[in-house]
């Protein structure tokens, strides 16, 4: 008797793992989609807050570089945040370019 798979076991043992990938895939994919966005809003959360505390926030505008610490948003991230003087208090208005948030600003 000869030991091994036929080649119907292993077409149905592809076609099962092939549904399976289908199926998680995805599920994946917006798992990881969810995730950049928070890190995005997170990002701009606490630039915004950062600029709050500056010493720097008399300024019409504030460069991301110009902020302290910051440094993990800094690597990732270029830009500038507007500060709006006419309204109390001041706002906050983050304009930033991340390679994984397309649609931060």
């Amino acid at each position: 008797m000869k030991k091994g798979f036929t080649l119907t076991e292993l077409l149905v043992s592809i076609v099962i793992i092939t549904m399976l990938l289908m199926v998680v895939l995805p599920t994946i994919n917006g798992i990881m989609n969810k995730n950049n966005d928070e890190l995005c809003s997170s990002y701009k959360e606490m630039v915004i807050e950062y600029a709050m505390v500056s010493d720097k926030k008399e300024n019409d505008t504030i460069n991301l570089s110009d902020l302290d610490g910051l440094d993990k948003v800094k690597k990732e991230c270029t830009g500038y945040i507007s500060v709006d003087k006419t309204t109390t208090p001041y706002t906050y208005t983050p304009h930033l370019t991340c390679p994984k948030c397309p649609n931060l600003s």
